[in-house]
Order: structure tokens, then sequence, then C-alpha cells
């Protein structure tokens, strides 16, 4: 999804998009907010001072989050917000950088079930207070695509080597790792991890 959000500088406005499934005690209310499977990009707040929040939920009540300053004024130009999602892990990718990687591994909970895209504008009290006299705030979004295979046997998911047939954007490539490493040391400002009031198995790692 390539998405611009409102310049006009205000907090309490979230500006998202992002994939989610029915929740798992109530499969015919997409909408339903008890244990499911979401993966999330929010942008807290409006204009040059928000940041982005990324998010899992994975047949659980999330509780994932992660938050980072753009190296960029998100309000200024389109971007792309780019979700790669296998059985081995779930990438955040804005611009083609990984911005977050989220690994499978054991007695982590993992996203499992089909899931569909919404995209939305709404204001919350944890994100700050809104300025209305700034208002209307408007979030702007184009050039959505999505490659999606069951089998994961698709050009995106396999490739043709002379020795043989391989997997591929499975994980971050040596120079995705790269920028991935220097994305969170420059910009990443908050990590769940660090809240040792959850058990979250994966921080573990």
């Amino acid at each position: 999804m390539r998405m611009k959000i409102s310049n006009k500088p205000s907090g309490g406005v979230i500006s998202s998009f992002f994939l989610i499934a029915p929740a798992s005690n109530n499969p015919s209310a997409p909408n339903s907010r008890g244990n499911h499977d979401e993966f999330d990009f929010e942008f807290l707040g409006t204009g040059n001072a928000a940041f982005l929040q990324t998010n899992v939920f994975a047949n659980d009540d999330g509780h994932r989050e992660q938050k980072i300053q753009l190296w960029f004024d998100p309000s200024q130009d389109f971007h792309t917000y780019e979700l790669v999602w296998n059985p081995n892990q779930i990438a955040f990718n804005v611009d083609g950088r990984p911005v977050r990687v989220f690994n499978k591994g054991p007695g982590v909970n993992f996203a499992s079930r089909a899931m569909h895209v919404e995209a939305s504008i709404w204001n919350v009290s944890w994100a700050g207070v809104v300025d209305w006299s700034k208002g209307p705030f408007i979030a702007y979004y184009q050039g959505f695509d999505i490659v999606a295979n069951q089998t994961s046997s698709n050009s995106f998911c396999k490739a043709s080597l002379s020795d043989g047939t391989v997997e591929k954007n499975w994980e971050l490539s040596p120079k995705q790792q790269r920028q991935y490493e220097e994305i969170r040391k420059k910009y990443l400002i908050w990590d769940y991890c660090s809240d040792k009031s959850r058990d979250h198995p994966e921080c573990e790692n």
C-alpha cells in the first residue's frame, strides 16, 4: 500500500493500514477484538511529528507494539508500506527496507488464518489529544497490490537455480539484514520486549 498521512499536526489521530482475521471465538464477526490474528501499520499523530507503530496479534490480544520515528516526513509524500508474510516470518517493510521482523519459533504464537485488508483513520485518547481546530484530517491511500499463494509455489516464494528450486523471500537477504539492524539502531524508540510484565517467548531469542 502507498500511503500519505495528514500534514495538519495533531495528536490523537491514528492513520492505519492492516491485515486482520476474525476472532477465533466469533468467526462471523470480522471486527471482533477477542483473540485474533492481525498485522498493523499505524501512524500515531499527524504531520511531521507522527511516528509509526507496528503490532502483531497471533490468536491473542497482541501487545507487541514497536514504535519507529521514520527517517522522512510521512505527511509530505506517498511511501510504500509492505507486509511479507510466510510460514517463517512476518516482515514489515517501508520503501523496501525492513523496519520490523517477527519470526516463528518454539512456543511463539504465529498467525496462520486467512486475513482481509483494512485501512482507516480514527481518533483515540491514548495517542494524544486531537486538535480539532486543525481538521479535517485525511489519510491518502493508493497503489494497493497483493501477491498471495496458499501453496507458496509461485515465483515470489520459489526460485529455480541450477542446483534445484529453493525458497526465497522467506528470510531477509544479507542486504536487508544490514538495513534492518541500522534502522533499529537509529530509529526504534519503543520495543514491547522492554515490558517485562508480559510473557512473550519471542523476546527471549
